[in-house]
């Protein structure tokens, strides 16, 4: 797929936003495309009619376009990283705290 973006002139790629986006993001960047992601709830509005690939590149074309849209930025590996880090160390401060919560409430302790 990327053969195919190397030989376009550069140009502007509308996907929705998904855990795979965000990589193809990096790589057309890279390759000098632009690139907006946007929610797929957004995205959802421009469908006219069933879920096709037809009609999702539609709704796509349509929500690049709106000049109202919010995209949202593609992170940096290493930005991205750095949250990974910041959200783990909530994830377990959270399973502590539940832990803390859970035997202070046991009343047989």
């Amino acid at each position: 797929m990327l053969e195919v973006f190397h030989n376009l002139p550069d140009s502007l790629v509308g996907m929705e936003d998904c855990a795979s986006a965000r990589c193809w993001a990096r790589e057309l960047t890279k390759l000098g495309h632009g690139d907006r992601l946007m929610q797929p709830s957004c995205v959802k509005g421009y469908v006219k009619r069933g879920k096709t690939d037809k009609a999702d590149a539609e709704s796509i074309c349509g929500a690049v376009s709106w000049l109202s849209m919010h995209f949202d930025p593609v992170k940096a590996e290493e930005r991205r990283d750095l949250l990974m880090g910041h959200k783990a160390r909530e994830f377990l401060v959270r399973q502590r705290t539940l832990t803390v919560n859970a035997i202070r409430a046991d009343p047989g302790l």
